[in-house]
């Protein structure tokens, strides 16, 4: 399991986007399979969908 706190980073869509696709690919290079992506903000992630 793997966990990445950025609550003290104000964010836009496109700097989460960022943020999840070096989150994957470091796990993908380390040949782990992702089944869920947690999140606690919807209004900040929404337009990242």
């Amino acid at each position: 399991m793997k966990a990445q706190d950025v609550s003290s980073k104000r964010a836009h869509a496109k700097d989460v986007i960022l943020k999840i696709e070096e989150l994957f690919s470091d796990l993908e290079s380390k040949k782990i399979k992702v089944i869920a992506l947690v999140t606690d903000s919807v209004a900040a992630y929404a337009l990242a969908r």
